[in-house]
């Protein structure tokens, strides 16, 4: 998150989004975040591309899973 600039420095503290419930199937890993204050799901999918390889993915989408979370999905193949 950090190499990403996904974690946003306030007062001299990284704060790190929350990782939650990972699924994943012989095709597609799906990870659900909890975003850091001041963080939108716009700014994930700004960084889809690297999402994607930093986790060796062929593709990621990110949306909305309610407020202030986002499912973040890969596709390996």
């Amino acid at each position: 998150m950090t190499i990403g600039r996904l974690a946003p420095v306030y007062q001299g503290r990284v704060l790190l989004p929350v990782l939650g419930k990972v699924s994943a199937t012989a095709f597609t890993d799906r990870v659900q975040v909890r975003l850091a204050s001041g963080q939108s799901a716009a700014d994930f999918a700004a960084r889809a591309d690297n999402l994607a390889h930093g986790f060796g993915a062929m593709l990621c989408r990110i949306r909305s899973a309610t407020p202030g979370a986002l499912l973040h999905r890969s596709s390996r193949q």
